[in-house]
C-alpha cells in the first residue's frame, strides 16, 4: 500500500500508537490541524483511529458548538454518537431539555438518541 505522507506510514505501523505518530508528524498540534492531516488519510481505519485521538486527546473545546462540529466529524456510526454523548457530559450544565433533544436528533442511533433524551430528562 502507497502511503500519503509519513503520519500514514507511522499509523500502519503495528508498534506505534496513534498518539505518539500524531505527536512526532503533526506541527503544532491544534484540534483543526490535527482533523485536517485526519482527512489526508487515505485507510480508512487510521483515518477515524486519527478523528477519536483528535477529539479526545487534542484539546479542551471551548463551546457545545465546537464539540458537536468535531464529533461530526466522526464517520463510524457508533464512534459519532459517542462522540456526542462526550459533548453533553462535558456541557451538561449549559443545557436544558429542549437542546438536549435537538442534540438527540444528530445522532445515527435512534436507540443511542432515546437513551440521550432520558439521560437530559435527569438534568
Amino acid at each position: 500500500m502507497a502511503f500519503s505522507n509519513t503520519l500514514e506510514k507511522c499509523l500502519s505501523t503495528p508498534t506505534e500508537n496513534t498518539k505518539s505518530c500524531a505527536e512526532k508528524n503533526i506541527k503544532n498540534l491544534t484540534l483543526s490541524r490535527c482533523f485536517a492531516e485526519a482527512e489526508k488519510i487515505k485507510s480508512d481505519l487510521s483515518r477515524e483511529n486519527l478523528k477519536q485521538f483528535c477529539f479526545y486527546e487534542v484539546s479542551e473545546f471551548p463551546s457545545l458548538k465546537t464539540c458537536l462540529s468535531s464529533a461530526v466529524q466522526m464517520i463510524v456510526a457508533i464512534h459519532h454518537d459517542d462522540a456526542i454523548f462526550e459533548c453533553v457530559r462535558q456541557f451538561q450544565n449549559v443545557m436544558d431539555l429542549n437542546l438536549c433533544r435537538k442534540i438527540s436528533k444528530k445522532m445515527k442511533y435512534p436507540e443511542k438518541a432515546e437513551h440521550l433524551v432520558r439521560k437530559c430528562e435527569q438534568l
